[in-house]
């Protein structure tokens, strides 16, 4: 339903037409799993989903195990189809063409489809991917194995950042920075392809500079660190710390509910046991994180929530 149509049922039958109190009962009923409304994402807030079952039904056809999710797939239907090559880079490394997701969700409408896709790239579980002429997205969840080795420590800045979860690392919040930083990479044309592996990735920012980001799921800290040619210009990593807490707060406010809570650290060396607080780095302006002389005003605290 639209919001427009729940006015109109809320008004004719219940005769409640202040629009406040319409999308506070929505919002008590997404709550309670009756409804999906998703008044934060304002793309989608003017949907209702009055069947929420459908949701997790449709994008379980695509987010899925396929080495153990087998039966329902068509692979003479794919091939007739001319799809096979397409259904084969989904499942060994997250990339999805249009083709293929209407593939799987050839028997919903296109209106169906479309808010399936907008969907998925509002909540930050697939990212739109165009990078070196390829027009596809891409499911980081997906990702299986660490195919490719992680660029090697000759390549990187021995400074890290530590983002902290306090024991509390979210299921899937990784994958959803990925995304979300895929996002970022794309808006300069001249980023290579990023790599994404299942507990790292590599996203460029430019032609020179790139960040590498790990996940340690075991201690729920995530890992930030730069190649040598991004610690040239200080305003590069300024910057960066910049976009993941940003990218951190987002998420937080607009998909986790504002559940979610963790530090930021920093390491010299790649010494994790020796972290050293925000503010006292930002304080000694601790390179290359606060050389620059602006530092952006969303990281003005250590500890973000």
């Amino acid at each position: 339903l639209t919001l427009s149509q729940v006015k109109d049922v809320a008004d004719s039958i219940f005769k409640v037409s202040n629009i406040a109190e319409i999308i506070e009962m929505l919002s008590f009923f997404n709550d309670l799993g009756v409804v999906v409304f998703l008044k934060s994402l304002h793309s989608l807030s003017q949907l209702i989903v009055v069947n929420p079952q459908w949701i997790v039904d449709a994008l379980s056809l695509v987010i899925r195990d396929f080495e153990l999710h087998t039966v329902d797939i068509d692979m003479e239907l794919i091939e007739r189809s001319g799809l096979k090559e397409e259904y084969l880079r989904l499942v060994e490394n997250g990339t999805a063409s249009r083709d293929i997701l209407e593939h799987f969700w050839r028997n919903e409408k296109s209106e169906a489809i479309e808010f399936l896709i907008e969907f998925l790239l509002q909540s930050a579980l697939m990212s739109v991917w165009k990078f070196e002429g390829h027009n596809l997205y891409v499911i980081p969840s997906l990702t299986r194995t660490d195919a490719v080795d992680a660029p090697t420590l000759t390549q990187m800045h021995k400074g890290t950042c530590l983002f902290d979860f306090n024991s509390n690392l979210p299921n899937g919040l990784f994958e959803r920075l990925i995304c979300l930083c895929i996002d970022q990479s794309s808006k300069h044309k001249e980023s290579p392809q990023p790599t994404v592996c299942q507990t790292w990735s590599k996203i460029w920012f430019g032609g020179d500079s790139f960040m590498l980001l790990r996940v340690y799921r075991d201690d729920d800290y995530i890992e930030m660190s730069l190649n040598h040619n991004a610690t040239k210009n200080p305003k590069v990593a300024s910057s960066a710390v910049s976009m993941i807490v940003s990218i951190l707060r987002k998420t937080n406010e607009e998909i986790m509910n504002k559940h979610m809570s963790w530090n930021v650290f920093f390491c010299e060396n790649g010494e994790k046991d020796n972290r050293i607080l925000f503010e006292y780095a930002k304080e000694q302006r601790l390179a290359p994180w606060f050389s620059f002389e602006t530092v952006h005003p969303s990281v003005n605290i250590y500890m973000t929530n």
